[in-house]
């Protein structure tokens, strides 16, 4: 989210695409389905309180398929994420 937070206050937008392969979170999104994990209500408020700032946003679901180089992507700030908490925790 600070990517996002950051890339706004430097763009006036007024419309907002946003696409994600889960098809949970997009639907979430789209406020067709409820959060109910209590771990990801305040981020899911967030998104929604950073979506009120644009005219017009729509979430979109891309098919993992069709998103390989995003979910490399994802995966490997996962990893390196892991590998320095693994580092902090014996250094």
């Amino acid at each position: 989210m600070m990517f996002f937070q950051l890339l706004f206050s430097f763009v006036s937008l007024q419309k907002l695409l946003v696409e994600g392969d889960s098809l949970l979170v997009v639907r979430q999104l789209q406020e067709k389905y409820s959060v109910k994990a209590p771990s990801l209500v305040p981020l899911h408020q967030e998104a929604m309180d950073l979506a009120k700032r644009f005219r017009v946003v729509e979430f979109v679901h891309i098919v993992r398929s069709l998103n390989s180089r995003a979910d490399e992507l994802a995966n490997l700030a996962i990893d390196r994420r892991v590998t320095a908490e693994k580092s902090s925790l014996i250094g």
